[in-house]
């Protein structure tokens, strides 16, 4: 008998009956996928021009930076440079690659300011930061629109960039100077006299480093004294001075082959190899050292007799000198019996090119160690007619023997040294400017300008009733950044924004 089906038995069919479930999925499922779709692809839109406004930002604070030079045109320059790297091209409707830069002094003023005024002045050779900021940039959402929304989804890019100068192996020296540019234009030869000079231009002092255990003396002088000091100025130096003790000054004398007994921890450190300093005696120990004697470099004609002398003339007595070490016929002297070195010393303008000259070699030797045979058979490293010998006495046969010692070898004394770098006369300062300067609590200033300096002269002691603790220093020129002596280094980079 046939079965015919019921209401019931039908709406159980049709529950079983899975046919087109994939429509109805569909129909509920594309629409969130498509605009999930349209949103991701509006948000990588916008997160693809932020990016691209990014490095724009970064690419531009960067090469401005790298012009902060303190100069007084470094803010045009920094624009200029900036401007180069501005990316042309367009992403959706940014309108362009558009940035304003504004600089500063120090890292917390790009915040609020005060902000540096652009173009050329003193005011612009202080900026040591700048702050590149985009345009807002437009991209046009899809999704949005489609639900009637404003398309228009905006974005900008701020990068912060500087410049840090860390100057190493250089000796812990600072010059205090309002302007420190002028040190640019200063001549090759410029002979300066650096002492202590509180609130003024030109004060010259030691920067004792807070993170050693005795920074007021021994550790300060071996840094002096070294010929590859373990000291860095790193972005900052102190201007408050260090303590300018008498062992931190004996540091410096090194050079002169002059030991004090009293620091035997800088027996360690050889001389130069040419000590001429008009030591008459040849006594290993001067108890007082006194300017400008007989054989000694002479000073800037302008400086002679000025206590107060800071920056001389350049004019120096070289025939003099070249009288008193020589002879008053050193000219006829010479010239037959020492042709070479007469030529070198007849073309040399600073006492710098005296001194190499008579080690018979030029600047480009400077830091070839020397033996003490080679010293002694250099071409004007003879007795001198004054009774000097301008060489480290460091041969059993000297009398007397000034060189520190090791143990004596079968009976003998043996210097400590086996050669002496030309370059042991050259020191180096970082130049500050100081204003302001109220003690401790003024904070460590930015330098860029580094000098370097041929010590012309011994350092007198602190109780030196004339000069105390003067240094005579001739100018050599200012170390550059990243020029390849390894002393100097400009690291631009970015920092967090503040």
């Amino acid at each position: 008998m046939p079965e015919f089906p019921g209401p019931f038995s039908r709406a159980r069919k049709f529950l079983k009956d899975d046919g087109g479930a994939v429509l109805i999925w569909a129909t509920l499922t594309v629409p969130v996928i498509l605009g999930i779709y349209a949103l991701s692809t509006d948000l990588g839109r916008l997160g693809g021009m932020h990016t691209e406004l990014q490095d724009m930002a970064d690419a531009a604070a960067l090469a401005a930076a790298a012009q902060l030079d303190g100069k007084a045109d470094s803010i045009v320059r920094a624009n200029a440079e900036a401007a180069k790297v501005v990316n042309s091209s367009k992403f959706a409707n940014s309108g362009g690659s558009l940035f304003d830069l504004v600089y500063t002094e120090n890292y917390a003023e790009l915040k609020a300011g005060p902000y540096l005024p652009e173009g050329e002045g003193p005011e612009a050779a202080k900026a040591g930061w700048v702050q590149a900021i985009t345009n807002v940039g437009t991209s046009r959402a899809f999704l949005i629109g489609v639900v009637g929304g404003d398309t228009a989804m905006q974005t900008r890019a701020r990068a912060t960039a500087g410049t840090g100068y860390v100057a190493c192996e250089v000796t812990p020296l600072r010059i205090c100077d309002s302007q420190p540019t002028r040190w640019d234009e200063v001549a090759i030869g410029t002979q300066f006299k650096l002492k202590s000079r509180p609130g003024v231009n030109g004060d010259f002092a030691v920067v004792d480093d807070p993170n050693l255990p005795n920074p007021n003396g021994s550790d300060t002088a071996r840094f002096l004294a070294s010929e590859t000091p373990n000291f860095c100025f790193t972005n900052n130096v102190k201007v408050d001075p260090g303590q300018s003790t008498s062992a931190v000054y004996d540091g410096l004398n090194v050079r002169f082959s002059i030991y004090s007994n009293s620091n035997k921890d800088l027996h360690q450190f050889p001389p130069a190899p040419n000590i001429t300093k008009g030591n008459t005696s040849n006594q290993c120990e001067l108890p007082h050292v006194v300017h400008g004697p007989p054989g000694g470099f002479p000073r800037d004609s302008n400086l002679i007799g000025d206590p107060n002398g800071f920056q001389g003339n350049g004019i120096w007595d070289k025939d003099g000198y070249l009288k008193a070490n020589y002879g008053a016929n050193y000219e006829a002297t010479l010239s037959s019996t020492k042709p070479t070195l007469y030529a070198a010393l007849t073309k040399a303008k600073t006492r710098y090119d005296v001194y190499l000259a008579e080690l018979g070699i030029t600047s480009a030797a400077e830091e070839v160690p020397m033996t003490s045979a080679q010293i002694r058979n250099a071409p004007g490293m003879v007795k001198r007619v004054t009774g000097e010998f301008p060489y480290p006495l460091d041969n059993p046969a000297d009398s007397p023997m000034c060189s520190p010692l090791t143990d004596k070898v079968q009976g003998k004394p043996v210097s400590k040294f086996a050669s002496y770098k030309p370059s042991r006369r050259i020191f180096y300062a970082a130049v500050v400017n100081c204003d302001g300067n109220t003690g401790n609590a003024t904070p460590p200033r930015r330098s860029n300008r580094y000098v370097k300096f041929f010590m012309t002269e011994p350092v007198t002691k602190p109780d030196d009733p004339v000069d105390k603790k003067t240094v005579f220093g001739e100018f050599l020129g200012l170390i550059k950044a990243n020029d390849g002596s390894g002393k100097l280094h400009a690291i631009v980079q970015l920092y967090p924004n503040p």
